[in-house]
């Protein structure tokens, strides 16, 4: 009995295409690290946070346009880059938002004076994220529902009073994701 010949192009073909896959997702979120570390150390944020931050706004997407308008890696708010603008005294227009370096450095402004206005709490960082997401007026309002006899709740009390599932998440997501430690010297 003649056994017919195997063929190994649908593997061979599987296992490019898997091969692509991974490098795929490797180019994509790694390709702005140098940027990320440089603008990150120039407004104090620890890299793994503003890197967290951007997985979870864009998954890395440069051009990402979301619905209420946020732009580019970070998804800044076009009311973010006036306040920025009206600080630096830099006008930004709507392309210049999607340039990669431009819009890290609003985002991580943002971010830092986010961090500076709840630096009186035992951790920030969840205020700051609540207020990234979903804006300094909800964050009051959830603080005000933390409260239970504490003038400044701690972070797992203030996220545990967000009503916004997706904000909840998104903080939440972002911490698990941030790790603990520095990132390595390149």
């Amino acid at each position: 009995m003649v056994r017919p010949k195997r063929s190994f192009a649908p593997l061979v073909a599987f296992l490019l295409l898997l091969a692509a896959g991974a490098w795929y997702v490797r180019w994509r979120t790694t390709r702005y690290d140098p940027l990320i570390d440089r603008v990150s150390r120039e407004f104090q944020l620890d890299f793994w946070l503003v890197k967290s931050l951007i997985y979870e706004e864009s998954w890395y997407d440069a051009r990402a346009r979301g619905e209420a308008g946020e732009l580019g890696l970070m998804q800044v708010m076009p009311g973010v880059a006036q306040e920025f603008s009206q600080e630096t005294g830099r006008g930004l227009s709507e392309e210049a938002l999607l340039d990669p370096e431009t819009n890290l450095r609003v985002g991580c402004w943002y971010l830092r004076q986010s961090l500076e206005k709840y630096k009186g709490y035992s951790d920030p960082l969840p205020y700051a994220l609540a207020r990234y997401n979903a804006g300094e007026t909800r964050v009051k309002r959830w603080i005000e529902e933390a409260r239970s006899g504490s003038p400044r709740p701690d972070g797992a009390s203030f996220v545990n009073s967000i009503n916004f599932p997706l904000t909840r998440k998104y903080i939440t997501n972002i911490l698990k994701r941030k790790p603990k430690t520095k990132k390595p010297k390149t």
